[in-house]
């Protein structure tokens, strides 16, 4: 797994003044992943729950008209250190399964939408702890999401969360052999 552990647990830079403030509220609720949750309450000596990004579903299923799949791998990743090999990695998994490879990077999210919406597949190789607003988009849009270790990624896609490059390629199979099930709407 490319997944680095202490990355999810550096503790976030807090300086004298935040920590003073953040000691003095009754209650802090921030929209950070899991980890960075658990460090800044070491950090205040204090709980920190999570807030999640309000996302309106309905205007967004609303806002990207209806099509229909397409055969394309859409590779999600954001720009990291690796980013260069990761592209080179959902482009053997293209042709594996003969999807045509869309780079998701650089566009207006009108159009990012509407890409993750004729997607076959949504590929997330970001090795980066976050929130996972792919993962979550894709939910919205009923498209698979496989790869990531985001938090929204565990959370909504389990079964195709990992960044085990055989255990991608697997899930990637399974969809295109027997189809996505996004269960009970």
């Amino acid at each position: 797994s490319r997944f680095d552990p202490a990355a999810a647990h550096r503790p976030p830079a807090i300086g004298p003044l935040m920590r003073r403030w953040f000691r003095a509220c009754d209650a802090v609720a921030l929209p950070y992943v899991e980890s960075a949750l658990v460090c800044l309450s070491e950090v205040i000596d204090r709980p920190v729950y999570s807030l999640p990004y309000p996302y309106a579903i309905d205007a967004i299923r609303a806002a990207v008209p209806p099509a229909a799949r397409s055969s394309i791998l859409l590779h999600a990743t954001r720009y990291h250190v690796d980013r260069s090999a990761d592209s080179r990695r959902a482009e053997a998994l293209a042709a594996q399964f003969g999807l045509e490879l869309v780079e998701g990077v650089g566009m207006k999210w009108p159009q990012w939408l509407a890409l993750v919406q004729r997607a076959e597949i949504c590929l997330n190789l970001d090795p980066t702890p976050k929130v996972g607003q792919v993962a979550i988009e894709c939910a919205i849009l009923d498209t698979p999401h496989v790869g990531g270790r985001a938090d929204a990624a565990v959370a909504l896609f389990p079964d195709t969360a990992t960044l085990d490059l055989e255990q991608i390629a697997a899930s990637c199979d399974r969809i295109r052999q027997s189809g996505y099930d996004s269960g009970p709407a």
